[in-house]
């Protein structure tokens, strides 16, 4: 069983250490900052329970060249870490502003590589605080400070990855006790900011289907599961292939969708597609994973599957469920 537990945990972490270490193509454009965080309000506050008062303070801000969907990845990874740290309630307070280090500023702060103009994401909680030698720690791989099955340590280290992509830097404010504040910084650009908001051109279209979402890690899970239910979907989750299997084997034929990580552990996307092929199951599929297309290219071409590279946005993934079982009716 211990064993078994290990290879479980070795699956979680190499899964885990291949997105922090991945160098996927970014696809920046010049945004506010302040209007992504506006755009997906509706899933952070949907994630954010009733007793952790949820505050924003967007001031106006220059535009920064950034990946939307991955700094959609960090700002819910930021924000599901300060809920954790508040199981009894608090407060979580996200801003942006301008800052503007010069080189007597540098020199006083180790942390701050470069001079010029940034805007400041700061993402604040009033929970437990960390301790000097965890703070130390948090951006390395495979450290954590949860419990044994809670997390593979590597959420800050893909955050910490993803802000290194773009030019930027990220630290720590933190006391044990006092709470803790994230505060992320990326380069002003002065090219001509774009409209990123969720694309209105074609709107967006939910539905009444069932789905089960097998995904191994906590807050993509969450997010994928609050933007579903969002537009009207019913959705089980599980937490591994075993789990997904379970759901399968009591209610095969209430599925008319899947969405399944490539690699999970006790037993991978695939593996529990085929399977569930084997239980009769007839409705749709969309792989998702942290794996370039490139990794699992002969399976998905030679399976002709749905699939979406992560991280990518919550409402992506919602036009593309939309869009794979509206052609499985025309079939």
């Amino acid at each position: 069983d211990q064993i078994l537990k290990a290879s479980d945990r070795a699956a979680n972490l190499t899964h885990g250490l291949l997105a922090f270490s991945r160098r996927q193509l970014l696809q920046p454009q010049p945004v506010y900052f302040g209007k992504i965080i506006r755009d997906f309000e509706k899933i952070l506050r949907r994630v954010i329970p009733e007793n952790i008062e949820f505050v924003l303070d967007l001031r106006d801000t220059k535009a920064v060249m950034v990946d939307q969907g991955q700094i959609e990845q960090v700002i819910i990874n930021l924000a599901t870490n300060a809920r954790d740290a508040m199981s009894e309630g608090g407060k979580l307070i996200i801003e942006t502003f301008e800052v503007a280090f010069d080189e007597a500023y540098i020199e006083r702060h180790s942390w701050v590589n470069k001079g010029g103009g940034f805007v400041c994401l700061s993402i604040s909680d009033t929970g437990d605080g960390m301790a000097p030698d965890v703070k130390e720690h948090i951006f390395e791989p495979f450290f954590t400070t949860k419990g044994v099955g809670k997390g593979t340590g590597l959420g800050l280290s893909t955050v910490y990855g993803i802000i290194k992509q773009h030019n930027g830097f990220i630290h720590v404010y933190s006391e044990k006790g006092r709470g803790t504040t994230f505060k992320v910084y990326l380069p002003v650009t002065e090219s001509e900011p774009v409209c990123i908001s969720h694309p209105s051109e074609s709107p967006i279209s939910g539905g009444s289907e069932t789905i089960l979402l097998a995904e191994d890690e906590n807050n993509v899970r969450e997010t994928i599961k609050e933007a579903l239910e969002e537009y009207g979907y019913t959705v089980f989750v599980a937490r591994n292939g075993e789990e997904a299997m379970t759901l399968l084997n009591e209610k095969s034929g209430e599925f008319d969708l899947m969405i399944l990580d490539v690699v999970m552990p006790k037993e991978g996307g695939k593996e529990v597609y085929e399977k569930a092929k084997g239980l009769g199951f007839r409705g749709e599929v969309i792989f998702i994973s942290g794996y370039t297309i490139n990794t699992i290219q002969n399976f998905i071409i030679e399976e002709d599957i749905n699939f979406l590279t992560k991280p990518f946005r919550p409402v992506t993934l919602v036009r593309k469920v939309r869009e794979v079982l509206d052609s499985s009716e025309k079939e």
